[in-house]
């Protein structure tokens, strides 16, 4: 009789715990992440701030890192447009994607300065900048977006064309920030003298001589 209730009692333990077993396994897998990549990856919410932040499914926040961005080299020295709008005094620039043509066809941008589209068309459009696009944005019909930061986070000094389709948008043009109040992003910068082979470090995009070309960046600790 003892024999047999000591079976039974193992027996019990051993169904209890391979249920237990099998119950934890019917949960979803959530997949370990220990940077802001691979948060981003697993689909977790992150913020439009500069940095971003990801915050992961157990409450651990990853703080994207910006030098692993890339800094696009522009396209040109001088706009193929010829007079540029110049900077506005607020920190937000105004870019209009019309059915024939950009409103400006030119926009001068501070490096500090963020930039803001609007999309009249009846339809969206996508927009990037350079050749090879690493991400691309969506403007819905008669809808706005604003770029989360300022466009020497990802923009060197330069003439760039903000390309898209069914529509493009006008050439944006960096330059150095002027505007009082405001201080150019702190990322050291490495640039080239396309025309000597030079290759020299800045203390920001800002001090990029115009004409040169981005080959690096890192932040100012």
């Amino acid at each position: 009789m003892e024999k047999t209730t000591l079976f039974a009692g193992v027996a019990l333990v051993f169904i209890v715990g391979l249920g237990i077993i099998f119950w934890t396994m019917s949960f979803p897998k959530v997949p370990l992440v220990t940077n802001f990549a691979e948060c981003s990856a697993a689909g977790n919410p992150v913020t439009a701030s500069y940095p971003a932040v990801c915050r992961a499914s157990d409450g651990r926040t990853f703080t994207e890192d910006i030098s692993l961005r890339k800094i696009l080299p522009a396209d040109r020295d001088v706009p193929t447009a010829g007079i540029c709008a110049e900077p506005p005094a607020s920190s937000t620039v105004r870019l209009t994607v019309r059915e024939d043509v950009p409103d400006p066809r030119c926009q001068k941008v501070h490096t500090d300065q963020q930039l803001q589209i609007e999309n009249t068309l009846e339809t969206p459009i996508t927009l990037w900048f350079g050749e090879n696009p690493d991400r691309t944005i969506i403007v819905l019909r008669n809808a706005e977006y604003l770029f989360p930061e300022p466009v020497g986070v990802y923009l060197a000094p330069g003439v760039h064309t903000l390309r898209g389709t069914p529509r493009q948008g006008p050439e944006i043009w960096v330059v150095a920030s002027s505007t009082k109040g405001m201080v150019c992003i702190q990322v050291i910068t490495k640039a080239r003298d396309p025309r000597t082979g030079e290759t020299k470090e800045f203390p920001t995009p800002c001090d990029v001589p115009q004409g040169w070309e981005v080959v690096g960046a890192e932040p100012v600790e």
